[in-house]
């Protein structure tokens, strides 16, 4: 029996719930056949079996449990060496495919010859689950600026140069050769912090070729139980537990303490540390580390108290270079001018998280995220001839840009 093209891989933990949308839109798919899709279940009481025996019959799935309690790392890794595919896609168990999210990305590879790396584009859903609004609603995340081919070292330098990144910073697919390669170096694809990142910034380090893709794929749900609720609604001030026996998971970046930035450049640090050869030419971004790192600390202190986070930071930039020390406080003064007013007032006292731009559920029809996936692309087909006649009303040529 040959091996599919792409394998779906879903890592799940007690959430069945969840899962039974995401395996739905993954069996479900429309265009393309040449895919198998695995439910690895790391519930110690096998959750997942329950939603994985209602699609039994279905020819394309494989259900595995880890047999073991793992933390969020050992389950994703564990989850990917059950693939068997040339490409493999993790999606999250709270995630789901567009309806021809795999013919998209098939009919990517072969554009783009098949490539070691595919930067994959999402948009956003904010599952019936959390407890603040918006509730079933959808977002556009445009982080993507171009399509096609690119040099997989120019990406990696905008990951640690701390520029958005041309694709989802969640999703990626990459080949079997990438996977083997980690494999003979005994190095795991998903590390702390920021798993999805440590996977995308290793595959672009080992990559020969890599493609960004502009159209979207993937549905990426912020559910109650998920990280996203870390962003915006509930609150909480941590992101992840620890790893298991594992107490510290800040070992390289200068500053402790949850921030998605800071979480960011600890896990860049570990992929330097494990892929010396191939990252030791590329530069940290330091000032835009700083830059984003106090706009961080800002927009949390519209909610929490971030007093402690304000005295770390200050504390830091008195050991810097003295000229670095100088272009951090000129390049951010009025940032840090705003940050001290924050603490100064207490501000979390007093205010709230602000909510993004969501696109109603009720509005264009949708009920969960299935439903969002197809009103997704509607929407953005919607959102991609209204751009390309504004460029051809304005005399612009901007194919491939936005």
């Amino acid at each position: 029996m040959s091996s599919p093209l792409i394998s779906v891989v879903i890592p799940t933990r007690n959430r069945a719930h969840l899962l039974e949308l995401a395996l739905r839109s993954a069996l479900e798919q429309q265009g393309f056949s040449d895919y198998e899709v695995i439910v690895s279940d790391n519930s110690p009481k096998a959750t997942a079996k329950v939603v994985a025996d209602q699609w039994s019959g279905h020819d394309k799935l494989r259900y595995v449990n880890t047999g073991e309690d793992l933390d969020v790392y050992g389950s994703w890794n564990f989850a990917l060496e059950q693939a068997s595919g040339r490409y493999t896609f993790l999606l999250a168990d709270d995630d789901c495919l567009m309806p021809r999210g795999l013919a998209t990305l098939a009919r990517s590879l072969r554009r783009h010859k098949y490539p070691d790396f595919v930067g994959v584009a999402s948009c956003w859903y904010s599952h019936p689950s959390r407890q603040a609004p918006p509730v079933n609603a959808l977002r556009f995340d445009h982080n993507w600026t171009e399509e096609g081919q690119r040099d997989p070292k120019e990406l990696l330098q905008a990951f640690f140069s701390f520029r958005r990144p041309t694709f989802s910073p969640t999703y990626v697919m990459v080949s079997e050769g990438v996977r083997q390669e980690l494999t003979r170096r005994d190095i795991k694809a998903y590390i702390p912090l920021y798993p999805d990142y440590g996977l995308q910034a290793m595959a672009l380090a080992l990559a020969d070729s890599a493609a960004v893709l502009r159209e979207p794929t993937v549905v990426h749900g912020y559910a109650a139980e998920s990280m996203g609720e870390q962003a915006f609604g509930q609150r909480k001030q941590i992101a992840w537990d620890s790893v298991i026996g594992q107490d510290n998971l800040f070992q390289c970046s200068p500053l402790g303490g949850y921030y998605f930035i800071n979480g960011w450049l600890e896990t860049l640090l570990r992929v330097q540390a494990l892929l010396p050869q191939e990252t030791g030419e590329l530069v940290i971004g330091w000032m835009a580390f700083f830059e984003q790192y106090i706009a961080n600390v800002f927009r949390e202190g519209l909610w929490r108290d971030v007093r402690p986070d304000f005295e770390a930071l200050a504390a830091f930039l008195g050991t810097l270079d003295p000229q670095l020390k100088e272009a951090v406080m000129q390049r951010n003064k009025s940032a840090l001018e705003c940050l001290y007013r924050v603490v100064e007032v207490k501000a979390w006292e007093k205010l709230g998280p602000e909510q993004a731009q969501w696109i109603g559920g009720q509005e264009h029809g949708f009920e969960d995220i299935i439903g969002a996936s197809a009103a997704a692309m509607k929407l953005y087909r919607a959102g991609r001839q209204r751009e390309q006649m504004m460029a051809y009303l304005l005399g612009q040529d901007t194919q491939g840009k936005r």
